[in-house]
């Protein structure tokens, strides 16, 4: 009996120790948190773009896999469909040797039909490595959220709609 009173002890020690433990650890991701290399932009962080004279949509899909792909983005096979119109390239990581300077981001692109025309829209997901210990080293980085980079959703979207100029505006 009295051994069964000491199991029951130490279990609810652990219950009590090991969530608290696991949850306020610096320096780690949370297990019981959101994956942050899920993390998808929210809707503030997309620029669109004016209405783009396309003939096809393969042609826009293409044009824009191959504007990530020479910036150095691959593209995210699992995370992009073309049935919901939308390209999710893969995180580009940049280490640095201090804390907060690492950086890794994601590009986003969605496209939305506007009558016989194509609307798109960018965001590029920003996160930075928070590891005091060895931010250099990939595998121990801990991701944490930063502000969108608006400014290169701006770039992508100026250059995808210079690749499709408006017939109209040409007369």
């Amino acid at each position: 009996m009295r051994t069964r009173s000491r199991l029951t002890r130490a279990a609810l020690l652990l219950a009590l120790v090991v969530p608290t433990f696991v949850t306020s650890c610096e320096g780690m991701n949370n297990p019981f948190g959101p994956d942050p290399a899920n993390m998808m932009p929210e809707g503030h962080d997309f620029v669109r773009s004016k209405p783009l004279a396309v003939p096809e949509f393969d042609f826009l899909w293409e044009r824009c896999k191959f504007m990530m792909q020479t910036d150095g983005f691959g593209i995210d096979g699992s995370r992009s469909s073309r049935d919901k119109k939308e390209i999710v390239s893969q995180w580009k990581t940049i280490l640095a040797p201090a804390r907060y300077q690492g950086k890794r981001r994601r590009i986003v692109m969605r496209f939305e039909e506007a009558g016989e025309r194509w609307i798109a829209s960018a965001a590029v997901v920003v996160q930075r490595n928070e590891d005091i210990d060895n931010p250099m080293e990939i595998a121990r980085a801990v991701w944490k959220k930063d502000d969108a980079d608006s400014r290169r959703a701006e770039v992508l979207i100026y250059r995808l709609e210079t690749g499709f100029p408006d017939p109209e505006d040409e007369k």
